[in-house]
């Protein structure tokens, strides 16, 4: 437990960083752009590719040792950040620099998330799994929680300069906690298993990895269930981050908005201090549907009012769930895929995953535009009937489409929890 709290703690600090580089991004491209296209953009450069690259930086991960590729990813993504830097500091006007930047950064560092989950089965037993898992969303949390206050008190004092200049510095900070930690062992390999992949397998190379994560995803039916639901959850969710600053924006301010979002998102923090501290136990599958449940319904309820203690209270509340579902999921992939192939698998699932979110970017903002919107503004076809409950006017749209997406996730939701459970069963019974 003791290697995996050093490396835990090295990787929060990066997660800091890079958060804070994130958000002070975000507000520089607007403030030189005036421009949501552009924000969109430096969004979307930060987080296509390492979704694409995922797979491919998972078979890495499963190839070589764990510890060297975090290292070297977090290092190597370094460049990015400099390039964003230097771009800020001679006062560029095109903003391709900073993508560009966000983008390097990006696929340097996409090796290192799973090699990071794939390093707590090499580090810890089936019993610290859950913990485990609590405690890594807490580091991802910080992203939200944490990284925003700083950036945003050094960006008013100082400038997005010494954003950058501190995200690097995290960089070598996290190298230092890495190279404490011994080489990794994978404990439950055979000497047989602890050989190169490419050498114990039919065929060799990178590709025939690819496809033994691949296969190690596609025979196992609860595997696929859970990859198919997570999917659906990442769409939904993705409409939350999308429309909740459009819809906060329409009846208050930015200061607003981002204590609003921080302290919603601090509901993610709190489970994953209870998840840390006690044990979910055998009932996988009810902790599954209730917080699915409990998402859905608070999801429903966040835009109902315009007002900001009614969207912190069940923002909140959407975001303590998510932390229950994400280490349920983690906790049957860990044991159903052995360790040896788990880095490749993490990959693909989270490349399949993460669909749901590109999808939920694309059409979330067009739907809410040209649609929901139109629908409740004075004269819209809506007022007469759904005015009375959402009222009327910029973002009431938004909130009646997050009632639809909330009563979609819980439809699916529990249809897809029910598959889950009976594959699960089909399954266990086979062993």
């Amino acid at each position: 437990m003791k290697k995996f709290l050093l490396l835990w703690l090295g990787e929060s600090v990066s997660t800091i960083g890079s958060g804070m580089t994130s958000f002070g991004v975000g507000i520089y491209v607007f403030q030189q752009t005036h421009s949501a296209l552009w924000v969109s953009l430096a969004a979307l450069f930060a987080f296509l590719p390492t979704v694409l690259l995922s797979p491919f930086a998972a078979v890495l991960s499963d190839r070589f040792d764990r510890r060297l590729l975090m290292l070297l990813g977090d290092l190597l993504s370094v460049v990015g950040v400099i390039i964003v830097l230097i771009s800020v500091i001679s006062k560029t006007e095109s903003m391709i620099p900073v993508l560009i930047g966000v983008g390097i950064s990006a696929v340097m560092i996409s090796p290192v998330e799973p090699a990071y989950k794939a390093s707590v089965s090499d580090l810890l037993d089936e019993d610290e799994y859950a913990r485990a898992s609590g405690m890594v969303q807490i580091a991802s949390s910080s992203r939200f929680l944490v990284s925003p206050v700083l950036a945003g008190i050094l960006i008013a004092f100082a400038g997005i300069e010494w954003v950058l200049l501190i995200d690097i510095a995290t960089f070598f900070v996290t190298a230092v906690t890495i190279t404490q930690v011994r080489k990794i062992s994978r404990k439950d390999r055979t000497p047989e298993a602890t050989k190169p992949v490419a050498t114990i397998s039919s065929g060799s190379g990178y590709l025939n990895d690819f496809r033994e994560g691949f296969r190690a995803i596609a025979k196992d039916g609860t595997v696929k269930a859970l990859i198919l639901l997570m999917a659906f959850m990442c769409f939904f969710i993705g409409f939350i981050q999308v429309l909740m600053t459009p819809m906060v924006l329409s009846f208050t301010g930015e200061k607003q908005l981002g204590i609003i979002i921080s302290l919603s998102a601090f509901g993610m923090l709190v489970a994953a201090i209870v998840i840390g501290i006690f044990k979910i136990g055998t009932h996988l599958h009810t902790v599954l549907r209730i917080s699915l449940v409990c998402a859905a319904l608070t999801m429903s309820l966040i835009g109902l009012r315009e007002n900001p203690v009614w969207i912190v209270f069940f923002g909140f509340l959407f975001f303590f769930c998510l932390p229950w579902i994400n280490t349920v999921a983690e906790v049957i992939i860990r044991k159903r895929i052995p360790n040896a192939l788990q880095a490749r698998a993490w990959g693909l699932i989270g490349f399949l995953t993460q669909i749901g979110y590109i999808g939920a970017y694309m059409v979330s903002g067009p739907v809410a535009d040209y649609f929901f919107e139109p629908m409740m503004q004075e004269g819209g076809a809506w007022v007469p009937s759904l005015g009375k409950i959402f009222g009327v006017g910029s973002g009431r749209g938004i909130a009646v489409m997050l009632v639809a997406a909330g009563i979609g996730m819980a439809m699916i939701g529990l249809l897809l929890s029910l598959r889950l459970k009976k594959t699960y069963s089909v399954s266990t019974e086979g062993e």
